[in-house]
Formats: structure tokens, sequence, C-alpha cells
């Protein structure tokens, strides 16, 4: 009634559950797993433009942080509560990210170096752990399909997480890279 946004959660003949925020007006949801789970940004105050990625679960809302800068959101989860969306660096560069047992990682950092990839957003992860988004490469708009490197003969080892991803693959319909 007073204008303001609230993500929430409904399940089937039930009321639908007001998930709240992280201080400011406004949250929204994107998306929820298996397990009740729910993803998605919520404001952090009611002055500041600042905005964050949240994770739901069990009555309890967290943030995802950022990568550096003022804003995150999160887009999607698998079962295995991991998380993906968009944050900006502290130079205000938007990035994609996993959010994975409370640590935000920049996906970019989790790619092959001199790739000519700068992976801007994450919009989904399945339970194989396999993310699609959206980024640039070598300049030009091009959505991606990361794979774990455990599946492609890669070594692990990424910064904390035992997960490194073996590279970004443009997207087949677009045409060659």
């Amino acid at each position: 009634s007073d204008d303001r946004f609230h993500a929430f959660l409904g399940k089937p003949g039930s009321e639908l559950y007001d998930l709240g925020t992280l201080g400011g007006q406004t949250s929204h949801a994107y998306d929820v797993n298996e397990n009740t789970h729910v993803c998605g940004w919520t404001q952090i105050s009611f002055t500041l433009p600042d905005s964050r990625g949240f994770f739901w679960a069990n009555g309890v809302m967290k943030s995802v942080g950022t990568a550096g800068g003022i804003y995150s959101a999160a887009f999607a989860l698998n079962d295995y509560d991991e998380v993906v969306g968009a944050t900006t660096r502290e130079d205000g560069t938007t990035v994609a990210f996993l959010w994975k047992n409370d640590h935000l990682y920049d996906l970019n950092l989790m790619i092959p170096a001199g790739s000519d990839w700068v992976l801007e957003r994450a919009w989904d992860i399945d339970e194989a752990g396999a993310i699609v988004g959206e980024g640039m490469l070598a300049g030009v708009p091009r959505a991606f399909l990361l794979t774990p490197a455990q599946a492609s003969g890669v070594p692990e080892g990424g910064p904390g997480t035992g997960t490194r991803f073996a590279g970004a693959f443009p997207n087949p319909a677009r045409g060659p890279a």
C-alpha cells in the first residue's frame, strides 16, 4: 500500500511470505530452488543508491556482497545454493559473479587469462555448475557458457572455491568468434 516493492515467497495453499530487505525499502526476487531458497536484490539503505544481491533461506536474508562497488544482483541459484549474478568492481565495471560458500567470486578471475572475454552478467547456473550469461568477447557482445574445468581436464584451483572454468564459449547461434 505504500508503493514499495518487496520480494515474496508463495507456496500453493499458503499466504505470501514477505522476504523483507537488507535495510532499504525495496527488494526483488529472481529465482527459487528446490530447497525453497531464494535469490534476488535489495536496496540496503533508504538514502543511498547501493543495492545488494541476496540469498534467502529459512527466514534469513543475507547479502552476497560486491566485488568492491555499490551494486550486486543475484539472478539465479541451483540446488547447491550456488548463486550467480552481476556486481560492480570498485572502478564501476560490471562483472559476472559466482557466490559459493558465503564468498563472492568475480568469474573473470576464474577463466584462463588472455581469453579476451569480459564476463558481465551470469544469468543461470545448473546443478553441474555450468553457468550461462553475457559479456564481451574482444569488444563484441556475446552470450557465454562456462563449464567447470574438472569436466574438461583443466586442473582445479580457483580462488578458494576448488572450481575453475575451462573458459567461456560463445553462443554458436551468433556465428564464429
